[in-house]
This record gives C-alpha cells, structure tokens and sequence, in this order.
C-alpha cells in the first residue's frame, strides 16, 4: 500500500475509532525498521519473562476476548478487541483458551450502560454483544516457551473447578 494511500486510510480510521487508527499506523517503513522492531520486541520478551521469573509466574490466566465471540460480519472490523491475545502472540508464548461462564440476562442489562459514544470499536462491540446470551465467555492461560504441558494441566485443574457448562444456548 501507497504511503499516501495509508495516510488517507488512516485519516479516515481516526475519525471513527483512535484504537483502529493506532493499530493501522503501527508498522515498519523500510526492511532496515524491520530488523529493529524485530530487536526490540525480543528485547521486551525477555523483560517480560524476566519479570515473571521476578514474581514466580509459571502462567497467567487473563481474558481470552473482552466480550463473547462477535457476530462473523462484524469480527474483521473488531482487531482491536485482539489486544488481550496479541500480545502473546507477538512474542511467541503458548496459550490456551477455554470457556469458564457464559453471558447472562445481567450481562445483557449492563450493555445500557456501555460507552458507544466513546469509540467507533465500541459501538461494533456493543452491536455484536446485544442477544448474545448464553453464549461463552472465555479465559486464556498463557505459558512460557516450551512449557505447552503445564498450560493444559492448568486449563484441566481449570475446567474441573469451573465445571462449564457446554449446553449451547436455546
């Protein structure tokens, strides 16, 4: 894509939605700014592994995706709801997701509240959440490099306390 043509794109994206603008402009120009970037994400993967050795975490256990899954039309204009896996996936770490509840009544009330006015991403979400109950609602389980066994046993211990059930929504 044309620099010029990515100016105009992202333009247009910071009208509607900042977070879709930032994720749009986030990019290496040159093979050179490749190379680099390449760099310092290893470099932020071992500190963020450093860290973890520092507070004695084996896994984290966070969010899978901010809502349940969005409607298939609506999925492609949502990157920005990828932020709770992307990082993860950016340095490389096995991760597992699996379902622990799933999207209430309560759930479906509190969307009156939800900030639609905030954020072109939010309206989508909000849009792609309404009727969405009892749909599943997930968590990851991320790991260290090469440690893919310890995550299914945590996603086990996790699935026999949770007790989900699978019974799809009528």
């Amino acid at each position: 894509t044309s620099s010029y043509t990515r100016w105009i794109y992202s333009f247009l994206l910071g009208l509607v939605s900042k977070k879709s603008k930032l994720l749009w402009d986030t990019r290496p120009i040159m093979s050179k700014d490749l190379y680099v970037t390449n760099a310092k994400r290893d470099r932020l993967t071992d500190d963020f592994f450093a860290s973890w050795t520092d507070e004695f975490f084996d896994v984290v256990i966070c969010p899978g995706f901010p809502f349940p899954a969005p409607k298939h039309k609506l999925a492609a204009r949502m990157m920005s709801a990828a932020s709770y896996t992307g990082v993860y996936n950016t340095m490389a770490n096995p991760v597992g997701i699996l379902p622990v509840t799933k999207e209430t009544e309560e759930d479906q009330k509190n969307l009156e509240t939800y900030p639609v006015k905030d954020d072109f991403v939010h309206r989508l979400a909000y849009n792609s959440t309404q009727g969405a109950t009892g749909c599943p609602v997930t968590v990851q389980v991320v790991g260290r490099h090469f440690q893919e066994e310890l995550i299914l046993h945590v996603m086990e211990t996790i699935e026999k306390l949770v007790q989900y059930d699978s019974t799809p929504p009528l």
